[in-house]
Parts: structure tokens; C-alpha cells; sequence
């Protein structure tokens, strides 16, 4: 069984609960609002004769990394706590399969449920393109951007789920796990008096890294933070499935 068959399982088994469309619905009807009050107040400022710069899809894209903190633990909760619990991940391991193939099948299919719904959002960006003057090179890194935390808290939320066999537990270490790295910037401003501890912090913040994408600026040291963020709850999600074998 590969990563790809696994993934798909894993797809199959989330689209045949209504909840996926559910959550998908809702995340795209605050999106559309968020992306009509912005053009709204673009078209005002026109019409006022002020200066304003082209619109874009910031507050959009900035919405749905926030919506996924709370998001992508529910997604994921259930990807191995409940394998465990039913018994199921002992008959998945005896087949030809590797724990680290069943983690990142498990992976990629939450993935991918994320990008079908950023997906829908190009609709917007589409709406700028044709009817503005969007700069593209930012757009596009803040897309980026966006894959990237969404990967990166994915991961945190199948590691949270490898962990426990309660979906409720693994919702919650999922959660609390992720609003570490998304409050790390604010926890540093709290160290003032200790540069060390500021410095850890702040490189540990998510959304310090997220920061200059939406000015198209990528950076070597983002793109690690990301692989990082990615790679390491992976990699101990894989060891806490081989020593539960």
C-alpha cells in the first residue's frame, strides 16, 4: 500500500462525512465576505479621489490561516487516534506497509482537503486580476505562504494525533501545539528582559515567518522554518507509531 493509496482512504473517509462540506462551506462564505468588504472599501477610496494601492488578497488569505488553527486539528484528530483506538493501525502495519508511508499518506490527505478548498479562493484572485491591477508577485508568495503554514500545522495535528487514541486529547495537544507557534511572537515580546529567550521565540513565530510573503519577499531562512515545521512532528509521529507497533 503506498502513500498515495493511503492518502485516498484517507479522502474517501472525510468527503463521506458531511462535516468536511460543512467546514468547507463555511471557511469560503467567510472568505467571500471578507474579500467583498475589501473590494467594497477599495471601490470607496476611488471614488473619494484618494490614493490607495492595488488591492489584494491578504486579508483573505490571512483569515484562512487563522480559521485553520482551530481547522486543522479537527481534521486531523482522527487520522491515527482513531486507527488506535479501534485497533485498526495494528492490521494497517501488518500489511506491506512502513509507519512513516502511513503517516504521510495520512498527511497528504488532510493536504490536499486544504488545498481544494484555497483552491475555490483563486476565484477572487481572478476577480482582481481581471478587474484590477493585483501585483502578482506578492499574491502568488502569499499563497505559498499559506500552503506552507497549513503544512506546517497538518503536521502538528497528525504528531498530536499519533500521541493519543482520544480524538478529543489530540484535538486539544493539536491545538495547543499550534498556538505555540502561531503565539511564539508574542510570547517574545513578554521576554524584554531576557534577549535569548526573545530570539528563540521569535524565530520559533509562525506568523513572523509568514510575515514577508505577502510583500513577495521569500527568504532561504522561511523556507527552512517551514521544512522544519513540516519535517519534525512528521518524523516523531512516525517513531511514536514504531514504538506502539
Amino acid at each position: 500500500m503506498s502513500i498515495w493509496h493511503i492518502a485516498q482512504r484517507e479522502l474517501h473517509a472525510l468527503f463521506a462525512q458531511p462535516i468536511a462540506y460543512i467546514v468547507a462551506i463555511v471557511i469560503l462564505f467567510f472568505c467571500g465576505l471578507i474579500f467583498a468588504d475589501g473590494l467594497a472599501q477599495y471601490q470607496q477610496t476611488l471614488l473619494l479621489g484618494q490614493p490607495v494601492p492595488p488591492p489584494t488578497m491578504s486579508n483573505v488569505l490571512g483569515f484562512f490561516v487563522f480559521i485553520s488553527l482551530f481547522v486543522s486539528p479537527a481534521i486531523t484528530m482522527r487520522l491515527l487516534a482513531e486507527e488506535h483506538k479501534s485497533g485498526t493501525i495494528e492490521l494497517l502495519l501488518t500489511l506491506p506497509v512502513r509507519e512513516g508511508e502511513v503517516v504521510l499518506g495520512k498527511f497528504l490527505a488532510a493536504v490536499l482537503y486544504y488545498l481544494l478548498i484555497l483552491a475555490c479562493t483563486l476565484f477572487y484572485a481572478l476577480v482582481l486580476w481581471r478587474f484590477g491591477n493585483p501585483d502578482m508577485g506578492p499574491m502568488l508568495t502569499s499563497y505559498l505562504g499559506v500552503v506552507l503554514a497549513v503544512c506546517g500545522m497538518v503536521a502538528l495535528g497528525v504528531l498530536a494525533s499519533a500521541l493519543t487514541q482520544s480524538q478529543i486529547v489530540a484535538y486539544m495537544l493539536g491545538l495547543a501545539l499550534i498556538l505555540v507557534f502561531y503565539l511564539s511572537g508574542s510570547i517574545a515580546q513578554s521576554f524584554t528582559a531576557n534577549s535569548t529567550a526573545t530570539v528563540i521565540f521569535t524565530e520559533l513565530s509562525l506568523l513572523d515567518h509568514l510575515s514577508r510573503l505577502p510583500y513577495g519577499i521569500l527568504t532561504a531562512k522561511d523556507l527552512a522554518y517551514f521544512a522544519c515545521l513540516t519535517a519534525a512532528p512528521l518524523l516523531l509521529a512516525k517513531e511514536q507509531l514504531t514504538r506502539n507497533k
